[in-house]
């Protein structure tokens, strides 16, 4: 029997195979997995709009052929096992095979991820040469100072320090969004596909709440302290908490996204 398209997800699925299916309108749809299943049962004409379904069958256009006997599996998520290419059901990654072929491949994804990879550079490269060379800079004129000639710069290590949080803070939302947290998912891994999502928004719920008053009191605190300058150096204290706000306004942002998806990030994505 031929192949069907997931409506939910468009991977590739046997309709007579031992997957899930479900009736709907005197129709039978095949599923990838129960995670899949459930989506389509909550909001069955969501995934048949003409245009959900003109992208599924883009994105089985371009999809790889699988090989005979094949097997594809998900690098952050090994249990999920197919036999044939498509996206893991829990983070939507590509699946990849699980024994590497020989064959040359066209190279789209290297293509993908190399123009994300250029894109983020680009964007973060400024930031990170500003701070990290001001901070070398200030140092080691510090300590050539010190102990060459015995003298220090006064607002060295205030300018040294407020670097420092600037460069962090500012890189707490891109950890948040690719998932570069440190997380123990052995239990988590167990559980079925829909609790993953449902443990996933309840995180990211408590996450926003607590990101949300950070930002709140990190602004508060820059209003109040505006006027007070540091005292070796003529600008505001609030310098210091003004990136702490920023950092934890754009961290909501992206719990935000995972509140509504349920989709855990993916380590190391760019854009």
């Amino acid at each position: 029997m031929a192949l069907t398209l997931d409506p939910v997800c468009g991977m590739e699925v046997d309709p007579a195979g031992a997957g899930p299916r479900l009736e709907h309108d005197g129709r039978t749809y095949a599923f990838c997995c129960d995670g899949c299943m459930n989506l389509f049962k909550a909001e069955p004409a969501k995934f048949l709009a003409p245009s959900a379904r003109s992208g599924h069958a883009a994105h089985a256009a371009r999809a790889p052929h699988s090989q005979p006997g094949a097997k594809y599996t998900c690098p952050m998520h090994p249990e999920v096992v197919r036999d044939r290419p498509g996206s893991c059901p829990i983070c939507g990654m590509a699946l990849e095979p699980v024994t590497p072929s020989l064959q040359e491949e066209d190279g789209a994804k290297l293509k993908d991820m190399t123009r994300r990879f250029w894109i983020g550079a680009v964007l973060a490269a400024p930031l990170l040469l500003a701070a990290m060379s001001g901070m070398v800079a200030v140092v080691s004129a510090q300590v050539l100072l010190r102990y060459g000639f015995n003298a220090s710069l006064d607002w060295g290590e205030d300018i040294a320090r407020m670097l420092f949080v600037w460069s962090i803070f500012l890189a707490v939302p891109l950890g948040v969004k690719t998932g570069a947290h440190i997380g123990i998912e052995l239990l988590v891994r167990a559980l079925p596909d829909d609790a993953q999502r449902w443990l996933t928004r309840l995180t990211a719920l408590f996450s926003t709440i607590l990101m949300g008053v950070v930002c709140a009191q990190a602004g508060m605190l820059v209003l109040e302290q505006w006027d007070e300058n540091l005292p070796t150096l003529d600008v505001p204290v609030a310098l210091f908490m003004l990136p702490v706000c920023i950092g934890a306004g754009h961290s909501v942002l992206h719990l935000l996204g995972l509140i509504a998806s349920g989709t855990p990030p993916q380590r190391g994505a760019l854009a």
